[in-house]
């Protein structure tokens, strides 16, 4: 049983070409852009659980079955987006653009989807005798995550059209072809983790690639024009090793844990996706 609250999240943008002092400064552009972090909370949740226990040798009654009810109170978060402050220069010519900017990401705010219990709101009762709880394996929670800036960098270059003649040109009129190129990177929020537990985030790269192509009424159906775009983007997630505190080993190695108390993570993601428009 729970209760999701609604959020706002206002997200502000200012740019400025800088045209307006000069024209030889028209298409080189300024942004600056604050987005606010957004924050869906879920309300603490009930969750009451009713089990039986045996009681072994209760006096003279031998083995006793009891109705044991319990209740737990936790909450969590659901969903989160660091605050955003991003600035940017771009510049914008008949045959290219180019763009970097620069965004800083509140990862420090964040507290992540992880259930804690609330030993004060569990309550225990055997019959009708009440017992103080003892929440076995909780600890406390409190994560550290660091802020983090990341860096983009884009381009894309639009050699002249082609005009095509003939046959083939009283249909498609003129064929263009755009080509597109970008990188990022990000550092990782997560600091170094050495207890039982581990939140995995990594360096990530990000580098995309794309072409478009325009043309005009292929299909008979706008005078106006028709692009396709495809493109491609590599996630490549930098390795990342947490090696476990051996002071936790004691009791041997916790479930869940690897072998050898290192937890590895890294690996490369691929996307890839088109869309075709038509103008009217």
């Amino acid at each position: 049983r729970v209760d999701v609250r609604p959020t706002i999240a206002p997200i502000g943008a200012v740019a400025w070409d800088l045209g307006t002092l000069h024209k030889a400064l028209r298409g080189v552009r300024l942004g600056v852009v604050y987005r606010h972090p957004v924050t869906l909370r879920v309300e603490p949740a009930v969750v009451s659980l009713e089990m039986y226990g045996i009681v072994d040798d209760v006096g003279s009654f031998g083995d006793v079955l009891i109705p044991i009810q319990a209740q737990v109170l936790f909450s969590y978060l659901e969903w989160f987006t660091p605050r955003q402050i991003a600035g940017g220069i771009g510049i914008d010519r008949e045959r290219f653009q180019a763009a970097v900017d620069v965004t800083w990401h509140q990862w420090s705010g964040f507290s992540p989807a992880v259930a804690v219990v609330d030993s004060e709101g569990t309550d225990v009762d055997i019959a009708l005798v009440g017992i103080d709880p003892h929440v076995s394996g909780a600890r406390p929670f409190a994560p550290s995550f660091r802020d983090t800036v990341s860096v983009q960098v884009g381009g894309e270059l639009r050699p002249p059209g082609k005009v095509l003649t003939g046959k083939v040109g009283s249909r498609f009129r003129e064929l263009a072809a755009t080509v597109r190129l970008g990188y990022g990177y990000e550092s990782s929020f997560v600091q170094e983790q050495t207890g039982l537990t581990n939140f995995l985030d990594n360096p990530t790269h990000r580098i995309a690639a794309g072409v478009g192509l325009r043309t005009y009424n292929p299909f008979a159906v706008t005078d106006w024009p028709v692009t396709l775009d495809l493109y491609v983007q590599a996630h490549v997630l930098q390795r990342r090793i947490h090696t476990k505190d051996a002071a936790w080993l004691d009791d041997g190695i916790p479930t869940g844990w690897p072998v050898r108390g290192v937890v590895d993570s890294g690996g490369t993601i691929l996307i890839a996706g088109g869309q075709i428009g038509l103008g009217f």
